[in-house]
């Protein structure tokens, strides 16, 4: 059985790029493509696709708002933004509104393909500088908490 995907990409070109390596795939098929936040949001559970391309900046909108407000009526779907986007807001963003994975537009459409592949499976798929600027945040912020443990407490003066 093939992986259903749907493609919400606002620039023509690239998503029917992405559309035609999807279906070139054995164990992969494009069901749909939407180029704008709004049609995503009243159409997508229509076609209930395992995973859903999510570009972040569409015209319309934010991706992110567009995973927002769709995932919770599509709870088995698995979003991947795919995005020029490096932003460590907009990742965040992302994360937290239910997205799955996180892709950089500048991938190889074999690592696009196996990252459907990857986040059918359960995984989390990530661009590598994506990856990266995941980690040193929560690097960060565990540093920072152990500082402020290390922090005595001031006793007032008498």
């Amino acid at each position: 059985m093939k992986i259903r995907v749907a493609i919400v990409e606002d620039e023509k070109t690239y998503s029917n790029a992405l559309k035609k390596i999807i279906n070139f795939q054995d164990d992969l098929t494009c069901i749909v493509q939407f180029f704008n936040g709004k049609d995503a949001i009243e159409n997508l559970e229509i076609y209930h696709p395992e995973i859903v391309l999510m570009d972040i900046q569409l015209q319309d909108m934010l991706g992110t708002d567009v995973v927002k407000k769709v995932k919770p009526t599509m709870p088995d779907s698995k979003f991947i933004m795919c995005t020029t986007y490096e932003d460590e807001e907009l990742i965040f963003e992302a994360l937290k509104n239910g997205a799955s994975g996180y892709l950089l537009k500048d991938e190889s459409m074999q690592k696009i393909t196996d990252s459907i592949r990857e986040a059918a499976k359960g995984s989390a798929p990530m661009s590598n500088l994506i990856a990266q600027k995941v980690l040193q945040f929560f690097q960060k912020k565990q540093n920072a908490e152990r500082d402020l443990e290390t922090l005595t407490e001031k006793k007032p003066r008498l």
